[in-house]
């Protein structure tokens, strides 16, 4: 499974040998003093019960192994599992740079919310040194410098979004030792209560430790904003502002749908110079007519030029014709920004020739007081 080769097969992480080792002592030790200490515990709760013979003590100290026991066996059994979740995804990307998170389910045979769990958890803990989900593109990345591969149609219409689900066994485990403690040692003092409190306090982080809170992926639809009808009093500025969300709107979805960066930063660059402008006129209605060439010709044809750039990338067999067409349009983009900068720059123009007007009055003001050598450059 993979979109582009290696120049070699990814490097297996050392830490899933150590993990399981780890994890196989944990399971040993663990079980061992779980079930001598448990042992322990049953019989020195039967003499409390039938034979009257109370040491407290004694059957604090065998409890607090059991705890001990219990969490190393789960402890190690976690790590085991860790290790052999590795094992499984690394046998199916060790040779890919970025995988399809869908074509892993289907190989693994996992949901979503299960595959992702172990995928973020194993990101996380360091197995996969530098890999990281692409949301938008829904990909497990373990070569960044890769260029990713054109979206899917209908990857286009969805991405991931990150969720943490909270885990419920420290609430749990807070109330279990705290009924334990009661059961076990005398709870009428003052200090018993914050003994008891502390013990509950410590037991809680130790199990949140061991099975802290889940992320996992969730499907959601990309959101387009849309445009509000503006309302400024002037009809001709209403209009030409509304004109240009809705050309706003189509280059966002544009921006969604087309994957190559040779298009799709520019395209941002664009968008960004376009929203200045806007904001220019609406606050100097004086400059609408300045916009003429902006408006009827720059925007359109900009546009028109997109939408098949985007058409012409969904083609799954790209002939001369289609190929030539899509280079062209790329060369486009720059000279394309530097238009709209350029009709930026003209918008301030009056403003620079006041700035000029100005310093060359005040220049004669202070040639006027006398000699003076002027700091004004013009």
């Amino acid at each position: 499974m993979n979109n582009t080769e290696r120049r070699g097969e990814l490097k297996k992480s050392k830490k899933a040998s150590s993990t399981i080792a780890a994890g196989v002592i944990l399971i040993v030790f663990g079980s061992i003093s779980w079930v001598v200490s448990a042992i322990q515990f049953v019989v020195r709760l039967i003499q409390i019960i039938f034979f009257r013979m109370y040491a407290p003590g004694v059957l604090v100290s065998v409890l607090v192994w059991v705890i001990v026991g219990l969490a190393a066996f789960l402890m190690g059994i976690r790590l085991v599992r860790y290790s052999a979740r590795y094992n499984k995804i690394y046998k199916e990307v060790k040779n890919s740079n970025r995988v399809s998170i869908g074509a892993l389910q289907a190989v693994l045979k996992l949901d979503l919310e299960t595959l992702s769990k172990d995928l973020l958890s194993l990101i996380s803990k360091g197995f996969f040194e530098g890999a990281e989900i692409d949301l938008e593109r829904k990909e497990l990345v373990l070569n960044k410098d890769v260029v990713p591969s054109p979206l899917a149609e209908e990857q286009r219409a969805t991405e991931y979004e990150i969720r943490e689900k909270r885990s419920a066994l420290p609430i749990y485990s807070f109330g279990l030792a705290w009924l334990l403690y009661a059961f076990v040692l005398p709870l009428y003092r003052w200090y018993d209560f914050v003994i008891a409190l502390a013990v509950s306090a410590l037991v809680t982080y130790g199990v949140k430790r061991v099975f802290p809170n889940t992320r996992t992926l969730s499907e959601v639809k990309r959101k387009i904003k849309k445009a509000v009808p503006v309302n400024t009093g002037n009809a001709e500025l209403d209009e030409l502002l509304n004109t240009a969300a809705e050309y706003m709107a189509e280059f966002m979805r544009l921006d969604l749908a087309i994957a190559n960066d040779k298009v799709r930063t520019p395209l941002r660059e664009l968008m960004r110079l376009s929203g200045e402008i806007f904001d220019f006129v609406r606050e100097n209605p004086g400059k609408l007519r300045q916009l003429r060439q902006f408006m009827n010709y720059y925007l359109p044809t900009t546009l028109k030029l997109l939408e098949n750039y985007d058409e012409l990338s969904k083609q799954r067999e790209k002939g001369g014709n289609i190929l030539q067409s899509m280079t062209k349009i790329e060369g486009m983009m720059v000279p394309l920004v530097d238009a709209f900068r350029r009709e930026l720059d003209d918008l301030f123009g009056d403003k620079a020739m006041d700035i000029s007007a100005d310093i060359a009055v005040m220049q004669n003001m202070i040639e006027q007081e006398g000699p003076l050598d002027s700091p004004f450059d013009l």
